[in-house]
């Protein structure tokens, strides 16, 4: 089923069907993986949000089945810059991205991320077919990776995705986002305690 990009995002009602798509539950996850995914204390999953962004509305319906597995809401959208409108009105907890796409690479999206102070704790996970080992410039020696990692992406992962690998992925970038948004709290209460701030009267 083709979907035009010029379209407006795509919900979860606007995706083509799973067909014969086979993504493993918990239980047929490896050793951490299977921890990783019933371990609801570290990463309250039924309560996070995702926006994935890629122009094959094949792959997001995987990402959408995965996702929602693991109790994970979804909005997919089919090329960067409708990412970066539902990023801006979802404020997601997750963000999975593709690296290669019509109008805007996946470079786009963690630029604009790390820019934005309010969206610069949301988790990237970079999804790609590209290798990894290959330099996007000949006149800089960064290879694919080492510049996806210096732009900010806390995860990168090979197409024809493997399940277990993003299972892993998605939990410790959402243990991450949670641990940055328990130090900023700590932070704020530290500064409002050297000011005095009578709100601080009480708090441990």
């Amino acid at each position: 089923m083709n979907q035009s990009q010029s379209s407006a995002l795509a919900d979860v009602t606007a995706l083509p069907p799973f067909g014969d798509i086979d993504i493993p539950s918990a239980d047929g996850c490896p050793g951490s993986a299977a921890d990783a995914i019933r371990n609801q204390e570290t990463a309250p999953l039924r309560l996070c949000r995702s926006v994935c962004i890629d122009d094959d509305p094949d792959f997001l319906s995987i990402l959408r089945r995965h996702l929602m597995q693991l109790g994970i809401g979804f909005t997919g959208a089919t090329n960067a810059v409708l990412g970066m409108r539902a990023i801006h009105r979802e404020r997601p907890d997750l963000v999975i991205a593709d690296y290669h796409m019509p109008n805007a690479h996946g470079t786009f999206l963690l630029r604009c991320l790390r820019q934005d102070l309010d969206l610069s704790t949301t988790p990237i996970i970079i999804v790609t077919g590209v290798d990894l080992r290959s330099s996007l410039d000949e006149r800089r020696p960064l290879t694919v990776e080492q510049q996806l990692r210096r732009l900010g992406a806390r995860s990168i992962l090979r197409k024809p995705l493997n399940a277990h690998a993003l299972s892993a992925a998605v939990h410790k970038c959402l243990e991450w986002r949670m641990t940055c948004h328990t130090e900023a709290g700590h932070d704020h209460r530290a500064k409002r305690a050297d000011r005095g701030d009578p709100r601080n009267r009480g708090e441990s």
